[in-house]
């Protein structure tokens, strides 16, 4: 029983290891999928020619679809960081919102009548704490052309931050790695002590008295025979 529970404890660490860290990594992709499609609408914001209708009303078409792929984006980071992950999703998060409030800026350049609200819940309350908590009033950019470079430094800031969290979830994996290792190695020679003992106990309790009465069969056998032989 001891060697069955041992085993089956060590299996079950290393089968637990292995589907969290698969849960991390799918929620991780999921999350950079979401993140490569932010990147390619953001990108795709082009400010010039500026004064042509037509063009300012391509890139107002162009500022919502990167606000829809920032709000799912921002669905997937907030799913994901309900999860499993390597950390809390923080920085992504504060991210999200600081390119909430260029997009916002932007449709506000473009068209000053635009509803002045951010799409990203909670968003407008970050905001308001980050430049309470400034040391120092930032000016913020000027015109739309400076507008629209703060957003895309912005998101070219979100490869790194995933690269962090897949570098994150590779040293978690790693200690995971070396977590079932170890328990495999010691419910190995755990069940291998117990196997040993086990066949000790077997030739003490059962092999030993089995010597015993054949021992003590020989002794009441040997003189009945030799009383055979005399008749």
């Amino acid at each position: 029983i001891g060697m069955i529970f041992t085993l089956l404890g060590g299996s079950a660490f290393g089968l637990h290891a292995f589907h969290n860290s698969n849960l991390i990594l799918t929620n991780q992709l999921r999350e950079l999928g979401a993140s490569k499609k932010l990147l390619v609408a953001v990108m795709e914001i082009d400010s010039a020619p500026r004064l042509d209708p037509r063009r300012r009303h391509e890139i107002a078409d162009s500022v919502d679809a990167a606000r829809q792929s920032l709000l799912g984006y921002y669905n997937e980071l907030k799913s994901n960081s309900a999860k499993n992950r390597a950390d809390d999703g923080r920085d992504e998060l504060a991210l999200a919102f600081l390119m909430d409030d260029d997009l916002l800026a932007i449709s506000k350049e473009l068209d000053p009548e635009a509803p002045n609200e951010h799409l990203l819940p909670g968003a407008g309350h970050y905001l308001e704490r980050r430049r309470a908590a400034a040391t120092s009033e930032e000016a913020p950019p000027v015109g739309l052309d400076g507008r629209i470079r703060q957003l895309k430094t912005h998101v070219l800031e979100l490869p790194k931050l995933l690269h962090q969290d897949f570098y994150a979830v590779l040293l978690h994996n790693q200690s995971q790695y070396h977590s079932s290792r170890w328990i495999v190695w010691s419910s190995s020679l755990a069940v291998l002590g117990m196997l040993i003992s086990l066949m000790v106990l077997f030739h003490r309790w059962v092999l030993g008295p089995v010597r015993l009465l054949l021992r003590g069969v020989r002794r009441v056998a040997l003189p009945a025979a030799l009383h055979r032989l005399r008749d």
